[in-house]
C-alpha cells in the first residue's frame, strides 16, 4: 500500500512541496491537519477515544487527521469524519470553527490546522486501528470534564473546545 503523501507547508500556510506521511514527520517539516467536532442533533458531542499506539493515546479526542496531498481543509475534514466515524456529512453542512494547531513536536508533529463542527445522529462506526471507543458527551460534561481533568483530553480537542466556546458565546 502506498504511502500517504502530505502536502509541505510555509508558516503562512503556503504548499511548498510535498512527501511522504512517515518521511514529514521524521523531517519535523509543517503540515495541514483538521478535527471536527461531532454533534448530534440534541447537541451532544460525539468524540471518541484514542487507541493505544498513537499519539494521544487513551484520551478523548474529536475525529479528524492528517490533510493529504491535493485536499483542502474541508475535504480533508470529510473524509476523516467518513473513516473514523462511518458518517458523511455534505460539505456545506460543515462550520468552520478556526485554525488549530500542534507544533509541540512531542510527537514529531508539526502541523497547523482546521477545525470544523458538523452534526450527524449516527449510527457511527469505529475504526479500530485508532479508536477504541465512541462517547456522548452534553456541552457542560464535556466543559467540566476540561476544567477537572484537562490531562484525559487531547491538546488538539482543548484548542477545538475553546473555539466552540468563542462561536457559542
Amino acid at each position: 500500500m502506498p504511502q500517504e503523501l502530505l502536502d509541505i507547508v510555509d508558516a503562512d500556510d503556503n504548499v511548498i512541496g510535498q512527501m511522504p506521511f512517515k518521511k514529514a514527520h521524521e523531517a519535523g517539516a509543517l503540515h495541514r491537519f483538521t478535527r471536527v467536532l461531532l454533534q448530534n442533533s440534541r447537541g451532544d458531542f460525539v468524540l471518541q477515544v484514542r487507541a493505544a499506539g498513537i499519539p494521544d493515546a487513551g484520551k478523548i479526542d474529536a475525529p479528524g487527521g492528517h490533510v493529504q496531498s491535493g485536499e483542502d481543509y474541508l475535504e480533508g475534514a470529510v473524509r476523516e469524519l467518513q473513516e473514523e466515524m462511518g458518517v458523511y456529512v455534505e460539505p456545506e453542512a460543515f462550520t468552520l470553527l478556526g485554525r488549530i494547531e500542534d507544533m509541540s513536536r512531542s510527537h514529531i508533529e508539526n502541523m497547523i490546522g482546521k477545525a470544523y463542527v458538523a452534526v450527524h445522529d449516527g449510527p457511527y462506526t469505529i475504526e479500530e486501528e485508532e479508536l477504541t471507543e465512541i462517547k456522548l458527551f452534553k456541552a457542560d460534561e464535556i466543559l467540566e470534564l476540561v476544567q477537572k481533568s484537562p490531562d484525559k483530553i487531547s491538546p488538539k480537542l482543548l484548542q477545538c473546545l475553546k473555539l466552540w466556546e468563542r462561536l457559542n458565546a
